[in-house]
């Protein structure tokens, strides 16, 4: 095969994969995530940042080492 045809073959091949990517995103987002969830996963979103740090969560529970061993994990990964 030329370097051409390879060329050709290959642009063909790459706009088929993404388009058949890009169909089985949309079919599984609409399988999993119906549009009417979508109102329901954003209010539930924003009842989660209400609670505060997940730290913070843990100890209201009275789980005080996993609230550490939270707080521990952010620290060594630089996030708090």
């Amino acid at each position: 095969m030329t370097p051409a045809a390879q060329a050709v073959a290959m642009e063909w091949y790459e706009c088929g994969y993404l388009d058949g990517a890009a169909a089985e995103r949309e079919r599984v987002e609409q399988e999993w995530c119906p549009p009417a969830s979508w109102a329901d996963g954003v209010r539930a979103l924003k009842r989660m940042g209400l609670r505060g740090p997940f730290a913070d969560v843990l100890d209201r529970r009275g789980q005080h080492d996993a609230a550490e061993r939270h707080r521990a994990m952010l620290k060594d990964r630089g996030i708090a």
